[in-house]
């Protein structure tokens, strides 16, 4: 998605170059560096997250996972839906994305506290 807005125009690709150069992908650092029995083999964020963060959880959402979010983004794209049904799957989508964000932003968190000698999280 990135990419191909940044072939409409230089102003969009000097925008969008921004943006690329804040973004972060935390998951290589956490394959790297930081493992957790919980985490099953897997370092997705839905793995990750009930290893470290318990308290950070997707269930009872409207969409609780990135196949049902892709489904659904799909679903609201083709424009097939009465205004009803848009707006839960909007607002269902949204509350995805918050949590996304959420996670991530509080792994992130968790992961610096942890590397403080004086606020060790007390796993290995």
């Amino acid at each position: 998605m990135i990419p191909r807005a940044s072939s409409k125009s230089a102003e969009s690709m000097r925008v969008v170059n921004g943006i690329k150069e804040r973004v972060w992908d935390l998951l290589p650092f956490v394959r790297r560096n930081v493992y957790h029995p919980d985490f099953g083999g897997s370092f997705s964020l839905k793995a990750v997250l009930p290893a470290l963060l318990p308290h950070l959880t997707y269930a009872g959402m409207g969409i609780g996972n990135g196949g049902e979010a892709g489904v659904a983004w799909e679903q609201m794209l083709r424009g097939n839906l009465n205004p009803n049904e848009s707006a839960r799957i909007k607002q269902a989508l949204l509350a995805y994305c918050r949590q996304d964000t959420w996670a991530l932003v509080s792994v992130l968190n968790f992961l610096k506290n942890a590397t403080k000698t004086d606020n060790n999280p007390g796993w290995n």
